[in-house]
C-alpha cells in the first residue's frame, strides 16, 4: 500500500482511510473461475482479515458454486463471507450457503428481511468529502470480529 503515516489534509485523509480499509476486506466477485480465484488469492493483501464473495446476480447454479468459493477461501486461511443483495438473497438460494458472516445491502429504514450480520443501510454516508457505504451490526458478532480485535468495544454498535 505504501502508506506509512496518516496524511494531514482532509482530502488526503480520505484517501488514506480508503487504502487502510483494503487491509480489512477484499471483494472477489463470484464469477471468477477457480483458477482466477486462486490467482486472486495469491495477490490478495495478506493483511486482509477476511474475503467476501459478492453474489448479486445469476451466473451459474449459485448456491453450490458460492459454497465452493467460500470453502476455498477458508481452506486458504481466510474467513469465508457472503455479500448478497437483499432482493437476490433468497432467489439465488444464498440462504443455503454456510458463510462465516452474511452482509446484506438494503438502503433505507427497513432492515433486511433475511438474517444477516451486517446491514449496509446507505450508500450516501459522509466521510471527509466523499459518499461512502454505511453499515450496522445486526447479528451477534462484536465489532472486534470484523476488525481483528483492533477496536475496543465490548458490545455491538447500532443495535
Amino acid at each position: 500500500m505504501g502508506v506509512t503515516q496518516q496524511p494531514t489534509t482532509r482530502e488526503a485523509q480520505g484517501t488514506y482511510r480508503e487504502e487502510r480499509a483494503e487491509q480489512f476486506i477484499v471483494f472477489l466477485h463470484h464469477e471468477c473461475t477457480k483458477d482466477k480465484l486462486l490467482n486472486e488469492l495469491m495477490s490478495a493483501d495478506k493483511a486482509a482479515l477476511f474475503l467476501v464473495a459478492d453474489v448479486e446476480e445469476q451466473t451459474t447454479d449459485m448456491a453450490p458454486a458460492t459454497q465452493a468459493f467460500i470453502d476455498t477461501l477458508k481452506a486458504k486461511g481466510w474467513k469465508g463471507d457472503l455479500y448478497s443483495g437483499h432482493d437476490t438473497y433468497k432467489p439465488l438460494d444464498m440462504d443455503k450457503v454456510k458463510a462465516d458472516f452474511v452482509w446484506i445491502p438494503r438502503y433505507g429504514s427497513n432492515k433486511p428481511a433475511c438474517p444477516c450480520d451486517l446491514w449496509q443501510y446507505t450508500e450516501t454516508g459522509r466521510l471527509v468529502s466523499s459518499n461512502v457505504d454505511l453499515n450496522k451490526l445486526t447479528g451477534s458478532k462484536l465489532l472486534s470480529y470484523f476488525t481483528g480485535g483492533s477496536l475496543m468495544y465490548s458490545k455491538p454498535l447500532n443495535r
